[in-house]
């Protein structure tokens, strides 16, 4: 197969025209090509077509590796062309992705077939003209497929190289989870690699990493992870130069600031929240730590005069509480790093359940302080019965009964080489017994998880000999165990499932932290939340269900 270059250099010579003659445009807005129009314009589709078949559909089935696949890219290619009326080299993104929301914004109502087969070829045109050398590195190319986009384009063996250096130095400094590192960080680290063109990590820079970070769209909190992983283990593979990697495992704190909040209100709420630390769940420390940062940044910006708790008055209160229903994502949180919700939610109004969460947060700060005769506390009271929003409470919405029979129908006719066709998790007896639980018992994401090797147990009629089941579930958010009875399905599917797992090592509670033998555990990776609902997801495509499900909807359909 062709390099990369020896495919960029079949495009024209310079100078190339950077618009299309009438009779190109007309010739490549024909919906079929005779061989004579072919030909006419044959030094702007041949370059394409060779990069396409060299290397977007390269490892492809030969199924889809047709003249008519071939065919069909080529002239979508074509009708890009003459939508923005200029060769592909021509192309920027800010024009095709203009092009393609206008164009998904006149397609509404057609059919789901419609949009996936449109979807299919943007990405092949797209990952083609990046090849072609006609693109930069957008992730908008290939979506979530950046590693395969990566490995064609830095040569499959190379890639294996790179990922095997990389991976080799990530476990001599301590990262043991093998499986994230490839999930994650190295997706990340080809992605920048694309981004800057280079072919060699050691020949990355902070700049390089952080700029990636700056402009993806992937979670925040996983790029800013991975790129830490990746900095550390370049330094430790030698690169980076002389620059320090960031620090790993920084808390949230280390993101975000008290930004506007006076010195002694910071003093007094850090006080609260140590005293809250003491019998509060971390999570919950959080959202008050959340809250309050809010308040204290709000307080700064509207009322810079109030630098005391002593100098506040009910009217600061009532305008708190106004503020707070007119309050977006991302306003008044102290995010230091331009990363907040602000940017991750585009300035949306808060939720009900938001708006109602700051304000009682702030009132229980009042009450606690006052409790405790802080010095600094008010000298009178500033909240007042009813100042609470009203949250209305509604009835949890089940899975509607026709999606519902399409999901357990699947389950139930699910097979190993179903399983593999759809990319469930493997092996199959472990997909297999996971949905047996996960339709039987309303569990909590976290309770399915958590479920160890002795979950369940079996308990016999001394008169009558006849066997019932129970599912133990451990501790969890009500602060206590139960016992859930299950089918003998259910004990079937997690029996066959104990005989492929065998002895796994002992994985870490995530709650309690204690060391415990996890039932889903495979190749030493428990099951997480997200693998889980990764997994329902997947089930939710193959059955073509109206909507994508979680493990809550779940939970509250068999509730």
């Amino acid at each position: 197969m062709n390099t990369i270059e020896e495919t960029a250099a079949v495009l024209p010579a310079e100078p190339r025209p950077l618009t299309l003659r009438a009779a190109e445009r007309r010739l490549l807005a024909k919906r079929r090509f005779s061989p004579e129009n072919r030909a006419a314009v044959a030094h702007l589709l041949d370059p394409f077509e060779a990069a396409l078949r060299n290397w977007t559909l390269q490892g492809y089935a030969p199924s889809v590796l047709t003249d008519k696949t071939v065919q069909y890219t080529v002239y979508f290619c074509a009708r890009l062309m003459v939508a923005l009326d200029c060769p592909y080299w021509a192309f920027d993104w800010d024009r095709l992705v203009a092009w393609r929301t206008a164009t998904l914004a006149r397609a509404t109502g057609r059919k789901r077939s419609w949009l996936m087969s449109w979807q299919k070829h943007w990405r092949r045109t797209t990952a083609t003209l990046f090849y072609l050398g006609a693109l930069p590195y957008d992730e908008a190319i290939y979506q979530t497929a950046h590693r395969r986009l990566a490995q064609k384009w830095l040569g499959h063996e190379t890639a294996r190289q790179i990922e095997a250096r990389f991976l080799a130095a990530a476990k001599r400094i301590g990262y043991w989870d093998e499986r994230n590192l490839r999930k994650s960080e190295v997706g990340v680290l080809f992605a920048t690699l694309m981004f800057t063109g280079k072919t060699d990590p050691l020949a990355l820079t902070k700049e390089d990493l952080e700029r990636w970070q700056a402009q993806t769209g992937r979670s925040t909190r996983v790029a800013r992870e991975s790129v830490t992983c990746i900095q550390r283990v370049l330094a430790a593979m030698g690169g980076l130069g002389a620059e320090v990697p960031r620090r790993s495992g920084a808390s949230p704190r280390h993101y975000f600031t008290w930004h506007r909040t006076a010195p002694a209100l910071v003093a007094t709420f850090e006080r609260f929240l140590a005293d809250m630390a003491t019998v509060r769940e971390p999570a919950t420390v959080a959202g008050y730590r959340s809250a309050l940062r809010r308040f204290g940044d709000w307080l700064g910006e509207q009322f810079p005069e109030v630098q005391s708790l002593t100098e506040l008055r009910r009217s600061h209160i009532e305008a708190f509480k106004a503020a707070v229903l007119r309050m977006c994502c991302g306003e008044y949180t102290g995010a230091g790093n331009g990363n907040g919700p602000a940017r991750l939610y585009g300035g949306k109004p808060l939720a009900r359940w938001s708006q109602q969460g700051i304000l009682t947060t702030v009132r229980t700060f009042f009450q606690h302080i006052e409790a405790l005769e802080y010095p600094e506390r008010p000298t009178r009271t500033l909240w007042v019965r009813g100042d609470l929003l009203q949250r209305d409470e509604e009835l949890p919405r089940p899975i509607p009964d026709p999606d519902w029979r399409r999901l357990t129908d699947l389950a139930t006719r699910l097979t190993p080489e179903l399983a593999r066709e759809h990319r469930f998790l493997e092996p199959f007896e472990r997909v297999q017994a996971l949905f047996a639980v996960l339709f039987a018992c309303a569990l909590r994401a976290g309770e399915l998880c958590r479920l160890d090797t002795s979950c369940l147990l079996v308990a016999r009629d001394p008169q009558t000999g006849q066997e019932t089941y129970w599912l133990r579930v451990p501790v969890g958010k009500e602060h206590n165990d139960r016992m859930v009875p299950v089918r003998p399905g259910v004990v079937e599917a997690v029996d066959a499932w104990m005989r492929v797992r065998g002895a796994q090592p002992l994985g870490r509670d995530r709650r309690t932290g204690k060391a415990r033998d996890l039932l889903f555990t495979w190749q030493g990776r428990p099951l997480s939340p997200y693998m889980l609902n990764a997994a329902i997801e997947r089930l939710c495509s193959v059955a073509e269900t109206a909507e994508r499900y979680t493990s809550h909807r779940f939970r509250h359909t068999l509730a």
